[in-house]
């Protein structure tokens, strides 16, 4: 991690109020670094700098999402990104929605 050095580590903030904002401000600041420093570096080398950076509760999380074979065998920036997008995307709530 020399080629970090200097440079802030992203930290994902979980206590956030509106974790979809929080979320797509941390996937910025990572695809910068990415882009920046990282940027010889593989796809999978570079998903394996998101776990630190998401901190234990999103480790939590990325531990409970159902990957498929695939997925598991091509780990990469773009599948940890959807998979938390997913995640923090907000729900429909089908009774309001019926009520509306």
């Amino acid at each position: 991690m020399g080629e970090l050095s200097g440079i802030q580590s992203p930290q994902m903030d979980w206590n956030g109020i509106d974790l979809p904002t929080a979320f797509n401000s941390f996937k910025q600041y990572c695809q910068l670094i990415f882009e920046g420093p990282l940027n010889q570096k593989e796809e999978k080398v570079k998903a394996s700098y998101i776990l630190p950076w998401i901190r234990e509760k999103g480790r939590r999380i990325f531990n409970s999402f159902e990957l498929s074979d695939e997925e598991k065998l091509k780990i990469d920036v773009r599948v940890v990104f959807d998979k938390f997008t997913t995640h923090v995307e907000p729900k429909s709530n089908f009774r309001i929605a019926r009520y509306q």
